[in-house]
């Protein structure tokens, strides 16, 4: 029993000091060390969220086909045509609108494998009883106004209302998804269960990469895997995306 102890109390203290070591190589060399969480939510949805969606001063619906035409050429796009293909697919577009202006909007994907964004070297597999939540975007004029907590809630509910039982998401940076997660916080959902971190070690002409999961298990990890893959990528993000 001490033994096990002192075991994953010495592993752990590797970890660290071996992120640490990692993190002062990279800043003294031209390269980079990314890394994007894999994460899942239960739709389990509290009522404190619930209620926070009935309060809202926004409209939170299922997205249509002429949503994507109202949004044809707003800041960030030339195009929706590839939001088009994504929706002849069967994905789903969730929106929110503030007088009837579609302001923010997130996407839940049901297929089985998934290509990642900016991850070509791996594939997400998904169980039948999960879904992926991805393409969060807001109006830059709406930004700051909670709209993503309020969209994260509803991809939650789309997951539910699918009859799955967890949402996955992948977010670059654990810094990122610890903000993410205090917000989701203050409605009441609980934290989501990470399932795997994928790393990127880059710069000068290299590339490597590598994932982990963590040494916990989460129910979550029986219905969702992150894998290598050697096959063609498919695009998430439209290529009419512009700086």
């Amino acid at each position: 029993m001490k033994g096990g102890v002192r075991r994953r109390a010495r592993r752990l203290l590797e970890v660290v000091l071996g992120k640490e070591r990692m993190e002062r190589l990279t800043a003294r060399l031209p390269f980079t060390h990314l890394s994007y969480c894999v994460v899942a939510w239960h739709t389990d949805v509290p009522d404190q969220a619930k209620q926070l969606v009935a309060a809202s001063e926004f409209r939170l619906r299922d997205g249509t086909a002429a949503d994507l035409d109202a949004l044809e050429g707003e800041v960030l796009y030339d195009s929706c045509d590839t939001y088009r293909a994504w929706m002849a697919d069967g994905q789903q577009l969730l929106v929110a609108e503030d007088a009837g202006r579609v302001v923010s909007y997130v996407w839940l994907d049901f297929a089985r494998s998934i290509t990642l964004e900016n991850l070509p070297e791996f594939r997400l597999e998904i169980g039948p009883r999960a879904v992926y939540g991805h393409e969060a975007w807001t109006l830059p004029s709406h930004r700051g106004r909670s709209l993503r907590r309020l969209t994260h809630i509803a991809e939650i509910l789309g997951g539910q209302r699918a009859g799955k039982r967890w949402v996955v998401a992948y977010q670059h940076r654990e810094e990122a998804l610890e903000t993410m997660l205090s917000n989701l916080a203050r409605t009441g959902i609980p934290r989501a269960d990470v399932i795997d971190v994928v790393h990127v070690f880059q710069g000068a002409g290299l590339r490597l990469t590598w994932h982990a999961r963590p040494k916990s298990f989460h129910e979550a990890a029986r219905f969702v895997r992150v894998s290598r893959w050697s096959g063609r990528r498919v695009p998430l993000v439209p290529r009419s995306r512009t700086a």
